[in-house]
């Protein structure tokens, strides 16, 4: 997937995209939990093939939710896009999980039928008698230490690899989720100036028609006064008519 081309497409575009990404992951982890724990060396061919399928489809993945980081715009958007990282981090994490109790249940199933089989033939050394603390104790062949310890170091490689793997995969979310927390606390500021911008503007509105009404009581005064000095000067002059007549 060409990482140039991703961010020319819509959102809604990658969006689709990165669910049915999301849910190649989801099945991969299903497929693996079905696997046959008694198969032994079928469990290991399998886990190889799941972990080069499953980092490539996680690479592909982070390119969609990188390239919807960088045109996401408004709550909806975001939303969606942290839900995407979240189920992604739930995914790998789920990955990691399922790896570590296949290998470690594989690996005890094969130690007993290992233990098994070399017990159904027994010798007389097996069994010796420790005269000096009279008490027996079960012999251990060399083999089986051998054996044994050589599953342990395998075993031990194999949960070495799905702790590398899960190392990959968790830098992959840890590179999205430091702009998509960036974009939240951004989107929070944005929204709380939306808000306060919002009160300011109701409350410069209050104080405009306040003004308003206060201006029409002053105008109101201004004529009652100018009218009742009209009157006073009428009543001078109709006064000052009838006296020097």
């Amino acid at each position: 997937m060409n990482e140039q081309l991703l961010p020319k497409q819509s959102f809604d575009q990658l969006y689709l995209q990165s669910e049915k990404k999301l849910k190649l992951l989801r099945q991969c982890n299903d497929d693996a939990q079905r696997v046959d724990e008694t198969k032994f060396e079928e469990i290991k061919e399998t886990l190889r093939e799941m972990r080069t399928k499953y980092e490539d489809w996680a690479k592909e993945e982070k390119l969609l939710l990188a390239a919807m980081d960088k045109i996401a715009s408004g709550s909806d958007q975001k939303k969606k896009l942290k839900l995407s990282k979240d189920e992604f981090q739930k995914q790998n994490d789920r990955n990691k999980t399922i790896q570590e109790n296949l290998i470690n249940a594989s690996y005890d199933r094969r130690r007993q039928s290992m233990r098994q089989s070399l017990g159904q033939a027994p010798t007389i050394s097996q069994n010796t008698i420790r005269q000096s603390e009279q008490t027996y104790e079960p012999y251990i062949p060399e083999e089986l230490v051998i054996l044994d310890n050589q599953l342990i170091k395998e075993r031990d490689d194999e949960i070495k690899q799905i702790n590398q793997q899960a190392v990959k995969l968790q830098k992959l979310v840890n590179d999205i989720a430091v702009n998509v927390d960036q974009q939240d606390v951004q989107l929070g500021v944005i929204q709380d100036n939306q808000f306060k911008t919002k009160d300011n503007l109701v409350g410069a509105n209050n104080e405009l028609t306040q003004a308003q009404v206060e201006q029409k009581k002053a105008q109101r005064k201004y004529i009652w006064l100018l009218l009742l000095v009209i009157l006073i000067l009428a009543a001078i002059g109709v006064i000052l008519y009838f006296t020097l007549r």
